[in-house]
């Protein structure tokens, strides 16, 4: 669940990266800290959905 959250997060702050770019806004940061960033949300996003009960489907979860 968190690393399909992170992935999906990463990618969309990826894609945007570039239209930033685009436009001319030169503050852009790092690709390593948009990663950075996006694992982080990603974490917080997954822990609270965790705290409210939500599980994925059984058959999306790994056995360790």
């Amino acid at each position: 669940m968190k690393k399909l959250i992170k992935l999906i997060l990463i990618l969309i702050f990826l894609s945007y990266g570039g239209d930033i770019l685009r436009d001319g806004i030169p503050a852009m940061p790092s690709r390593s800290s948009i990663e950075g960033f996006a694992v982080q949300l990603g974490d917080s996003i997954a822990d609270f959905l965790e705290t409210l009960g939500f599980q994925p489907p059984s058959d999306t979860v790994k056995d360790s």
